[in-house]
């Protein structure tokens, strides 16, 4: 029974690992296994050769283009690598697609799809981080990976899929699980799981304001963009720290930097034009960033430049949740 039970795991994996390739790969106009954007017209699609004697560069892994925030390169080198069935390249796409920080909406089928991907190889990283000897990076996603699959309550596939409202103290154990799990990871300064113990910190049952600062302004010393965006908002509204329009603005350009903008900061910084908070009042410039920010798809900056266009007295919206 064991035995079938495993075997009928594997056919789901293989299956929605299979179908996440395909909507990933249709997404970004690529076939499985590519990793490099179609050359435009007129473009020579051989590469660079470097100069005779030269050392040639090392490759650059999905993980170095994340910790640059160049997040649609990011997304293009870990398809291959999803599709051999590389569970740490499974997440960071997750994180990716999740915040739309390649530039587009997020897909709640595509997200589903990957979240059970993990779930379903839940043994296969707990025993890796059972024996170790796994690289620093690579166990910081796995208990990030896991942590998540515990707050979330897809950690347990013979209740699928999840209570969808779970009552506070079941939240509570969910918590206190998730914690545990990401702690060394924390420790290990890992910016994904410096920002998801901040939205664990965030969760209503918890709400240690100022942990939810100490936590993103690691992230965002790390150089995690999506960090960035969150501390601009804690700056913003004073959660956990003290009101600073400032750096606020600051952190919602530094969080724009990303490549593509983080749509979030393309938003904020539009709001701190037009408010004149912590730089020159501009209607035009706050007009130039709110353009950005919809052009990605994100309903918030969408909302504020139809607002803008129509010279409604309405407030910005602005977004108040924790990426992570």
């Amino acid at each position: 029974m064991r035995k079938n039970k495993k075997s009928g795991r594997a056919l789901i994996f293989y299956c929605l690992l299979g179908l996440s390739l395909i909507w990933l790969c249709q997404a970004c106009k690529l076939s499985p296994g590519s990793g490099a954007s179609p050359a435009s017209p007129g473009q020579a699609e051989t590469p660079a050769r470097p100069a005779a004697g030269a050392p040639s560069a090392p490759a650059q892994t999905g993980e170095d283009y994340f910790k640059a925030g160049r997040y649609a390169e990011a997304y293009r080198a870990f398809l291959p690598r999803i599709q051999a069935g590389d569970l740490a390249a499974v997440y960071y796409v997750l994180v990716i697609r999740r915040n739309a920080l390649d530039g587009r909406p997020a897909d709640l089928a595509e997200l589903a799809a990957l979240r059970q991907i993990l779930a379903l190889r839940a043994e296969v990283m707990r025993a890796a981080l059972k024996k170790g000897a796994l690289a620093p990076e690579t166990e910081g996603v796995y208990r990030t990976a896991l942590a998540e699959l515990a707050y979330f309550g897809l950690d347990d596939l013979n209740v699928w899929p999840p209570p969808p409202r779970p009552d506070s103290k079941e939240v509570r154990a969910r918590v206190r699980a998730a914690q545990a799990l990401v702690a060394p990871a924390v420790f290990a300064r890992f910016a994904p799981a410096l920002n998801f113990m901040a939205r664990l910190a965030w969760e209503p049952v918890n709400d240690h304001s100022v942990q939810v600062f100490v936590y993103t302004s690691r992230a965002a010393a790390a150089g995690d963009r999506m960090a960035m965006g969150n501390l601009a908002w804690l700056y913003r509204d004073g959660i956990g720290t003290g009101k600073d329009d400032l750096r606020a603005a600051h952190w919602a350009r530094e969080s724009a930097a990303a490549a593509p903008p983080v749509a979030r900061g393309l938003n904020e910084a539009g709001c701190a034009y037009e408010s004149g908070r912590g730089v020159t009042a501009s209607l035009g410039e706050a007009q130039v960033w709110y353009e950005k920010s919809a052009a990605q798809g994100h309903p918030a900056g969408q909302a504020n430049l139809e607002r803008l266009r129509n010279d409604s007295r309405e407030p910005p919206v602005l977004d108040n949740l924790i990426m992570f």
